[in-house]
């Protein structure tokens, strides 16, 4: 039997499992840099959130 799902294959996550293992961090860009930023990420093949992590760790390494 074939199954067609229509949208994002994934499931969400679970609500409640956010709220108990991730913090939340609001971000504001100004318009039009929150497009830049995401096809940039998408370009490196990585979600937004990723590459900020990525970014942060990196700024860490070579700012102690």
């Amino acid at each position: 039997m074939l199954v067609i799902r229509k949208g994002n294959q994934k499931s969400a996550p679970n609500t409640e499992y956010l709220k108990g293992h991730y913090d939340y961090i609001r971000v504001n860009v100004p318009k039009g840099e929150r497009e830049k930023i995401k096809a940039y990420a998408e370009s490196q093949g990585m979600s937004v959130n990723k590459l900020l992590l990525t970014a942060l760790e990196e700024y860490k390494e070579h700012h102690n």
